[in-house]
C-alpha cells in the first residue's frame, strides 16, 4: 500500500511539473509522452523532448525512461526546481450550467426559477511541493510531497482533474502565504511519519545485529585476557606446589620461572588491555550509532497559487402568485451550494417553498389562508380572527375601528351609513333591515326587537305599531279603536256616543 502512494506521489509530482512547464502530455497504455518540453529545461536535462515516461516496472519498455525514487530525471527535475525556486500561477478552467446545478442541489416545490445570472469570485488553493531525502547507511531515498492548503487548513485534492492554464495576475489577489506554509510544513511532519517510523524500525533492527556483534567481539578479546592470567596463575600456582617438593638445586629455577610468569600478568595489567578494548568497543558502538542514524533533509522545490471560479447565481424564483429576487454562491471544487434557509424556522433546507409574499419556506412552515385559500409562510398568517379563529394573511385580516379586534371580511358589515364594523358592535334592525351600532340601538317595547334610531319612534317597531288616523302618532295596534263610522283607527281621538253607544271619532261626533 505504501509502494502504490509512494508510486502514485512520484507521478503526480512529475506530472504536474511538466504541465507547469506548459509542456505537450499524452497517455498510452500508462506511457506518458511529453513534448514541447522549454529548452532551458532540454538543456539542464541534456536530452530534447518528447520523453517517455512510465511509473511501474512493469511498464517498463524500449525507449521508455522508468521514473523511481532515485532516478536521473527526477534528480534532474528537483534539481531544476532547486535551481529555479519558482512560484508558478496557475488557473483551474471550470464551467458550469447554473440551471443544472441549482436543480441538483435544491428540490424547487411549485415555483420556477429565470432571469439567471452568473458572476464569478475568484477563490484560491496554494499548492507547496516539498523534497524529504532520507539519508542513513550511506543511502538516500527522497519522497515528493504535495500539500494543498487553502483558507480552512489543510485540503485534499486532485488537481488532475482540472483543466489548468497559466494564471494572470490580474484576475487573483495573491495573499502572503506565510501563514499556509506553516500549516504545510506541520502537515509534511505528519506525512513523514510512516516513512521514519518504517525507516527508523529497519535502522534500529540493523544497528542491534552490530551492537550484539560487536559486543561478542569485543567480550571475546576480554574472556581471552582473563583465560591468560588465570592460565598464568594456576602455573604458578603449580610451580609452588613444585617449588614445595623440589631439590634445594632445583629451586632457582622454578622460582626464576614463577617470576617469569608473574612478570607476563604484570605486563598483562600494565597495559590495561581491558580498558583499552572497552575504549574501542565504545568507541565502534558510537561508530556504528552514528552510521544508522536517520537524517532528514526537506526542502520547498515549488509554490504554487492556484485559483479558481466561484461562482454567484443571481435570479427569480416566482410562481402563479410572486416573485422574488434570490442569490445562491456556489464551489466548483468542493460541490457545495451556499444554504438555504426557511425564513421561518431558521432550518437547512433542500426543497424551497415560495410562500404568497415571496418568503422562503420549509413545508412544515407552509400553510393555507383559510379566507382566500392561498399559500402563505407562519409568519405571514400570523393573525386569527376574533370571531372564528380562522388562520388569516395580512390581506385578509380587517381590524374593527370601533373594537379594534382582528377579524375576517366575513365578520365585517357596513351599517346604514356605509361605514364597515365587526358584527360584534353591530345589530340588526328589523325594521330598515340594516346593520348600526349597538349603542345607538333600541328594543321595542312591545315585542322586543332590535330598532335603529330611525325605526324606534314610540319605541315600537311597525309589527307592533299603527299610526292614529287623527294624530298621526304611533302607538300599539291593540291601543287603537275603530270608529264605528268610518271605520278609521284612532288613539284617544274616539269616545262612545251616549245615545247608541258606539265608539265614534271626534269628527263624527259633532
Amino acid at each position: 500500500m505504501a509502494e502504490e502512494k509512494n508510486i502514485k506521489d512520484i507521478k503526480d509530482f512529475t506530472i504536474n511539473f511538466f504541465q507547469n512547464l506548459k509542456c505537450t502530455i499524452s497517455i498510452n497504455e500508462e506511457v506518458y509522452t511529453i513534448t514541447n518540453a522549454p529548452k532551458d529545461f532540454e538543456d539542464f536535462f541534456g536530452k530534447k523532448s518528447p520523453y517517455y515516461l512510465v511509473f511501474e516496472k512493469s511498464r517498463e519498455k524500449e525507449n521508455t525512461e522508468l521514473i523511481t525514487q532515485g532516478s536521473y530525471l527526477l534528480k534532474a527535475i528537483k534539481d531544476y526546481l532547486d535551481n529555479k525556486g519558482q512560484t508558478t500561477l496557475l488557473k483551474l478552467e471550470i464551467n458550469v450550467n447554473p440551471i443544472e446545478i441549482i436543480k441538483k442541489k435544491l428540490s424547487l416545490k411549485g415555483c420556477s426559477i429565470n432571469n439567471i445570472s452568473k458572476k464569478v469570485e475568484n477563490k484560491t488553493i496554494i499548492r507547496f511541493t516539498f523534497s524529504s531525502v532520507f539519508q542513513y547507511l550511506n543511502e538516500k531515498e527522497q519522497i515528493i510531497n504535495e500539500i494543498y492548503t487553502d483558507d480552512s487548513g489543510i485540503i485534499n485534492f486532485n488537481i488532475n482533474k482540472y483543466s489548468i492554464i497559466e494564471g494572470d495576475k490580474e484576475e487573483v489577489s495573491i495573499k502572503d502565504i506565510k501563514e499556509y506554509h506553516a500549516k504545510a510544513k506541520e502537515q509534511l511532519k505528519k506525512n513523514l511519519v510512516q516513512n521514519t517510523e518504517e525507516i527508523s524500525h529497519l535502522l534500529e533492527k540493523k544497528l542491534d545485529r552490530e551492537k550484539e556483534r560487536i559486543g561478542k567481539h569485543f567480550s571475546n578479546q576480554i574472556k581471552e585476557i582473563d583465560e591468560e592470567i588465570n592460565k598464568n596463575s594456576e602455573r604458578i600456582r603449580i610451580l609452588e606446589e613444585q617449588k614445595k617438593k623440589a631439590a634445594e638445586k632445583d629451586i632457582p629455577i622454578i622460582e626464576e620461572k614463577i617470576s617469569g610468569i608473574k612478570e607476563a600478568i604484570k605486563a598483562i595489567q600494565k597495559d590495561n588491555l581491558k580498558e583499552k578494548i572497552k575504549k574501542e568497543e565504545e568507541f565502534l558502538l558510537n561508530d556504528e550509532i552514528r552510521k544508522h542514524s536517520l537524517n532528514i533533509n526537506n526542502k520547498l522545490v515549488n509554490t504554487s497559487i492556484i485559483y479558481y471560479p466561484v461562482f454567484l447565481f443571481n435570479f427569480i424564483l416566482f410562481n402563479d402568485s410572486t416573485r422574488r429576487y434570490y442569490q445562491l454562491k456556489y464551489n466548483p471544487i468542493t460541490d457545495e451550494i451556499s444554504r438555504t434557509n426557511c425564513e421561518n424556522c431558521k432550518k437547512e433546507i433542500d426543497e424551497i417553498y415560495l410562500c404568497f409574499s415571496g418568503h422562503i419556506s420549509c413545508e412544515a412552515c407552509l400553510d393555507k389562508c383559510e379566507c382566500c385559500n392561498k399559500q402563505f409562510c407562519k409568519n405571514c398568517l400570523d393573525k386569527k380572527c376574533d370571531i372564528c379563529g380562522k388562520l388569516l394573511c395580512k390581506n385578509c385580516s380587517v381590524k374593527c375601528k370601533k373594537c379594534w379586534k382582528q377579524v375576517c371580511k366575513t365578520h365585517m358589515v357596513k351599517n346604514s351609513t356605509g361605514e364597515e364594523y365587526c358584527i360584534n358592535c353591530l345589530k340588526f334592525c328589523a325594521g330598515c333591515k340594516s346593520w348600526n351600532l349597538k349603542e345607538k340601538m333600541k328594543k321595542c317595547r312591545n315585542c322586543g326587537v332590535d330598532l335603529c334610531e330611525k325605526c324606534a319612534k314610540g319605541n315600537l317597531c311597525f309589527s307592533c305599531s299603527k299610526k292614529c288616523s287623527m294624530c298621526g302618532n304611533l302607538v300599539k295596534k291593540t291601543e287603537l279603536v275603530k270608529c264605528a263610522g268610518c271605520k278609521a283607527e284612532y288613539c284617544a281621538h274616539i269616545e262612545k256616543c251616549l245615545s247608541c253607544k258606539k265608539q265614534l271619532c271626534y269628527k263624527l261626533k259633532r
